[in-house]
């Protein structure tokens, strides 16, 4: 019988996930997930107020012909993206830390809530959570839009 990925993964050494784990063990893991819940849904919410906030700014730049509330769209936009990229981040390094918890043998203390270890691993390094393909998307898109509408306007005021 062909042994399937998931078998062989649970013979992988000590990365491996803990077959039955204790009711502490559990209650840990749930505590982490709940903290990388929190951040995405942190994440989501900051997407939120950029598209609130960026487009209320954008359509005053329009209505009273300011540039610098045009300008400032463009800011707020940068603000959003660092808050955004720091929720990924976070929510990072939680995973690695869950997928040490549930390793056999753990390597974190239980309870142990400090991902802060992670922070020299590739897949947590700050470049990478602020340019991710869907931040570049979202935010370059803002960025752009509002940078060009404050050049027009810029031009449209020098040229009265």
């Amino acid at each position: 019988m062909p042994r399937r990925w998931a078998d062989r993964r649970r013979s992988a050494g000590p990365s491996t996930p803990v077959d039955n784990p204790s009711e502490a063990q559990q209650q840990y893991l749930g505590f982490i997930q709940a903290t990388i819940t929190r951040h995405n849904s942190n994440s989501f919410l900051i997407k939120g107020w950029t598209l609130t906030v960026v487009g209320a700014l954008v359509a005053l730049a329009i209505t009273q012909d300011n540039w610098a509330v045009g300008g400032s769209a463009a800011v707020a936009t940068l603000g959003f993206w660092w808050l955004d990229s720091f929720y990924l981040r976070q929510e990072r390094l939680f995973r690695e830390l869950y997928n040490e918890a549930r390793a056999v043998p753990a390597t974190v203390d239980l309870y142990d809530m400090n991902a802060e270890v992670y922070k020299t691993r590739t897949k947590t390094k700050w470049r990478l959570s602020i340019f991710t393909p869907t931040h570049v998307v979202f935010y370059g898109t803002f960025c752009c839009l509002s940078l060009a509408l404050t050049g027009v306007l810029v031009l449209y005021s020098s040229s009265r």
